[in-house]
């Protein structure tokens, strides 16, 4: 998954860092592309720690915090290096000092890993994507569709007259079934097949999910982009796989290509164990 390294203003306890800190009377900047950068800004972090610290001496909020009575504050604060992912997840290296790199050593440790779920619920704040309800693994996607002009289907795929199951299966891909993105999401493509009866068709496509914090949220901002709900992610394995490969890509229409998709959901049977394409 992509991160960036940099420093940001923590809050400390029993001398290890334990909360973020930001202003919340500014809020976080929600509906921006999830990608490190913009969760490292949103989290009040930078990756220049001269600059950082002249903006925060410069900011009358922040100045107030630090100058208070420890004691009455309840806490003490220090800027740390860091590491933000992609997904908004936050481990931090330590206290930042004059001198020390930006950029995390391989050999580095991290004291501590915070899901983005768990920086912002100290503030009750609801993280802009809600965490997957699907795990790692293996799953696969069924998709009920009707072949609705039979002649703009057999053109557009290429298909003879005499197409059988395998031959429409393998002519789906690139045509029908196509990655959202081309940039790493979190999933790959194991298989696909397809299952023709008269004019219905039954498409299964299977695929691994490697990283399902990075699939899921990566579907629900795209999705939200094209007119989903503000607050939609995948319910499902099988409506992450669906929208990724079928929902959300860059291919025609269905009805362009002679189809019509009715439904789409978990498929029911165990994936086959011989997965070459």
């Amino acid at each position: 998954m992509k991160h960036i390294d940099g420093f940001v203003l923590m809050r400390l306890s029993a001398g290890s860092a334990e909360r973020l800190f930001w202003d919340l009377d500014n809020g976080m900047e929600f509906g921006f592309e999830p990608i490190p950068e913009n969760w490292l800004s949103d989290y009040r972090g930078g990756t220049n720690l001269a600059q950082l610290t002249v903006e925060m001496a410069a900011d009358d909020n922040v100045g107030e915090l630090l100058h208070k009575n420890t004691d009455t504050n309840g806490q003490d604060y220090a800027i740390m290096r860091a590491r933000v992912y992609e997904d908004g997840a936050l481990a931090t290296y330590g206290r930042a000092r004059r001198g020390l790199p930006v950029e995390i050593g391989a050999n580095e440790r991290p004291e501590a890993i915070y899901q983005v779920e768990d920086v912002l619920r100290p503030f009750d704040v609801t993280p802009p994507f809600a965490a997957p309800m699907f795990e790692a693994g293996v799953h696969t996607c069924e998709i009920d569709v009707t072949v609705m002009d039979r002649d703009e289907f057999l053109e557009h795929f290429e298909l003879s007259a005499s197409y059988d199951d395998n031959t429409v299966a393998n002519q789906l891909e690139g045509r029908f079934i196509e990655p959202f993105e081309e940039r790493d999401f979190g999933a790959s493509l194991r298989e696909i097949r397809a299952a023709m009866d008269g004019e219905e068709m039954k498409v299964t496509i299977t695929a691994e999910i490697t990283d399902p914090r990075l699939l899921n949220q990566r579907v629900a901002y795209t999705a939200r982009n094209c007119g989903y709900d503000d607050d939609y992610v995948p319910e499902t394995a099988a409506d992450a796989i669906f929208q990724a490969w079928c929902g959300l890509n860059d291919t025609p229409s269905p009805a362009d290509l002679g189809l019509q998709i009715n439904t789409w959901r978990t498929h029911v049977d165990t994936p086959s164990t011989d997965l070459g394409m």
